[in-house]
């Protein structure tokens, strides 16, 4: 009789669309009007709805919604950025986040008044809880002032306020902004903690091209509750030419699923999609998996003992969730084979020999004693039964 025997039965995944494992709209294909016929994409944020003491200063359009897309996409719409003049040599660069702008300083790169933050109170805040190894975006740009670069920052925090770029205020004797949504209180303390950060300055390059950015995670932290997200023309406050663009696309939230190691009977196996061990009988409790993720990846077993087959699947933590974005699908997994010896038919302590302590091992089978049936039905009939005895002892005398 063959029998598969699956050691994780069923997996469950606590993942559905409540538990944001993606940034909401990442493909911005979703615009909504703001004032008149300017747009901002649903749930990301501009200079149209900032805060801040200079708000009449930065209060200017400096988003479109684009039809030059990144090639294979699926969408039709990317978001384009650009930066503005503002006096003399400053330049107001192009931003988009998934939190809030504000504007609190004539000072381009005073952390303490300019910056994007999560915005608790007016929703200009992304709930994510996801705890990916790599975001990847599409983007094309231009920086053309010198050594100037644009900016991608991801900053996955726990619940409360956090900002971008982080500024001490304890450390400068300041205190916390306190307009509406911002954080109250000073120093560090009144931010929320750290979980993890991907940044990147990508050079001027006006040809699509996609950007993976790996994840740093923090210690002693689990998962985040919020993904303040930033996009701008240029990593360095107040510098542009008046001509700096950055287009964005496609952005995704990386989960690895892969095996990273493999270890039976104390032995390093070298990954592959099919591994052989064919020389060696399989003993679930000498073999070691784990995986590449950050996140909660599952790792599934099954095993056939008449073929001697092995199959495993990693099961990346977005596994399932397609209901969020059109990224995240159901084949977020990766399957691997192991080949072990095959099992003799009368194996039925599977020692790798057919013997007299089969019969044993029969017997107590089948006077319910314990021990394991997967080749306990050595005839091939229905059942288990002494007809089973028969036909092993036949085996051994080699009449069979």
């Amino acid at each position: 009789m063959k029998k598969l025997f699956t050691f994780i039965a069923v997996i469950c995944f606590a993942l559905n669309a409540s538990a944001q494992y993606q940034v909401k709209n990442s493909n911005f294909e979703e615009w909504e009007t703001i004032s008149g016929t300017n747009e901002e994409p649903k749930y990301w944020n501009s200079f149209l709805t900032a805060s801040g003491s200079m708000l009449s200063f930065i209060k200017y359009n400096q988003l479109v919604s684009s039809t030059d897309v990144r090639p294979g996409t699926l969408g039709s719409k990317s978001a384009k950025i650009n930066d503005r003049k503002v006096l003399l040599s400053n330049y107001a660069q192009g931003n988009l986040t998934t939190g809030c702008i504000n504007g609190g300083s004539m000072t381009a790169d005073d952390a303490s008044g300019n910056f994007n933050y999560t915005n608790e109170s007016t929703g200009q805040c992304m709930i994510f809880k996801g705890r990916p190894d790599a975001v990847s975006v599409w983007i094309k740009n231009s920086t053309s002032a010198g050594q100037s670069k644009g900016k991608i920052a991801v900053y996955l925090h726990e619940k409360g306020y956090y900002q971008d770029p982080y500024y001490d205020y304890t450390k400068n004797g300041k205190t916390i902004p306190t307009q509406t949504g911002v954080g109250s209180g000073q120093g560090t303390s009144a931010y929320a903690k750290l979980v993890a950060s991907a940044e990147a300055s990508p050079s001027s390059n006006t040809s699509w091209r996609q950007e993976i950015i790996p994840f740093t995670y923090e210690s002693g932290v689990d998962r985040p509750y919020y993904a303040l997200v930033s996009f701008a023309t240029n990593s360095i406050p107040g510098k542009g030419t008046g001509n700096d663009y950055m287009y964005i696309d496609d952005m995704e939230m990386v989960y690895y699923h892969s095996l990273a190691s493999v270890v039976y009977d104390g032995t390093n196996v070298t990954v592959a999609s099919a591994m052989d061990l064919s020389n060696q009988i399989y003993d679930e409790n000498k073999l070691s998996l784990t995986h590449n993720a950050k996140g909660n990846a599952q790792i599934s077993k099954s095993y056939d003992p008449a073929t001697g087959l092995l199959t495993i699947t990693v099961y990346g933590e977005d596994y399932g969730t397609d209901t969020e974005t059109m990224f995240q699908n159901p084949n977020s997994f990766t399957t691997y084979t192991i080949q072990f010896k095959t099992y003799e038919k009368g194996d039925v302590n599977k020692d790798g020999s057919v013997t007299i302590a089969d019969v044993t091992a029969l017997v107590n089978i089948i006077l319910g004693k314990g021990g394991d049936d997967d080749m306990a039905n050595v005839n091939g009939d229905e059942g288990i039964t002494i007809a089973d005895v028969t036909a092993l002892v036949n085996i051994i005398l080699g009449k069979n």
